[in-house]
């Protein structure tokens, strides 16, 4: 299948920088926040930091950057790459996420180790960490390599309290056998696990939404995340960490510009002379003969995944999935796919 790229579509910026400096600082820091809507980040940038269907989300009154806005779409995620020489024993999790209402429980977030590493054994090896709210409690559960369940946590958590404000989140491991969850407000638990075990690497940490589709994405925002390689990883210092003059100089930039030259590479043709089926009901329409700005008209849409472009009747249709397999032969229409949904 040709693909022929051209410009217009978002990704965001996710800078990680990995620091070694001293265990009481982290091992990596995730500012999340979203950078330049014009420029794309390739995967051999800031660590390969990529999102789907993000957008700026709320200013945190101690950094002076907005967060990431997630949707609650299994679709709307950041993705982050842990892959270090060490090998973490103990190790906790800090982010700050902002509830954007009472139904905005899901995945905060779920780290899975992708590949084999380090001199413990594999079987000791954490393969997957869950960490995840509901209305009524917080939770989190560590998985083994064959998908045995290795710990289970759980805290109240009144969502009723937390929305519309910023709750420091905290999951923290412990080669000793526990486990804690600490929020900025007071709340925790601690449990032991079953095994003497260590995470496995290397691994992607997805933010926002699970790799397992089953279980619900989080709806609201999220900001500043580390990783510690100690139980106690510290909320209040994780901020000072996520300041804006700490990674700024390691992010990239560039000026939006309005030309297509310059814009290349946002933009997929998937087919040439392509439509798709009349059963499939558009998210929306709008006359151009345009595909720049039907391309924006995407854009503007929250879920719009793919769109078709009719030159010969003028006519921008645009889709909330990949509907490939809905495909008719049409002369003069083209079918195209956004770039920065990366599913």
């Amino acid at each position: 299948m040709h693909y022929e790229m051209f410009a217009i579509v978002v990704f965001a910026v996710f800078c990680g920088i990995h620091v070694s400096h001293g265990s009481s600082s982290p091992k990596y820091t995730w500012p999340l926040f979203t950078g330049n809507p014009v420029l794309e980040i390739k995967q051999d940038v800031a660590e390969g930091k990529q999102g789907c269907f993000i957008k700026s989300g709320s200013v945190h009154s101690t950094l002076d950057y907005s967060g990431i806005y997630l949707t609650g779409s299994a679709h709307s995620y950041v993705d982050v790459n842990i892959d270090d020489s060490a090998e973490f024993k103990d190790f906790s999790f800090t982010v700050y996420a902002w509830i954007e209402n009472v139904m905005g429980a899901g995945t905060i977030f779920h780290y899975k180790q992708t590949g084999t590493g380090g001199e413990d054994t594999v079987a000791q090896d954490i393969k997957d960490v869950i960490f995840w709210n509901n209305q009524t409690h917080l939770a989190a559960e560590t998985y083994g390599p064959n998908n045995e369940l290795y710990s289970s946590t759980t805290a109240e958590f009144n969502i009723s309290t937390m929305v519309q404000q910023w709750v420091g989140l905290r999951f923290s491991h412990s080669h000793n056998q526990q486990v804690k969850l600490v929020t900025n407000t007071g709340v925790y638990i601690k449990m032991e696990t079953m095994h003497h075990t260590h995470l496995g690497q290397p691994g992607t940490l997805r933010f926002g939404s699970s790799f397992n589709a089953s279980r619900p994405s989080f709806y609201g925002n999220l900001i500043c995340s580390n990783m510690y390689d100690t139980f106690d990883g510290s909320l209040s210092d994780s901020l000072k960490e996520c300041a804006a003059g700490v990674w700024q100089q390691n992010t990239a930039g560039a000026t939006p510009t309005e030309t297509c030259d310059d814009l290349k590479g946002y933009l997929e043709i998937k087919q040439r002379n392509a439509s798709i089926d009349a059963s499939i009901t558009a998210l929306d329409y709008m006359a151009t003969m345009s595909r720049v700005k039907c391309a924006e008209f995407c854009l503007r849409t929250e879920l719009c995944w793919t769109f078709t472009l009719d030159k010969g009747l003028g006519v921008c249709k645009i889709y909330d999935a990949d509907y490939s397999s809905n495909i008719l032969s049409t002369i003069g229409c083209n079918y195209y796919i956004r770039r920065d949904v990366c599913c």
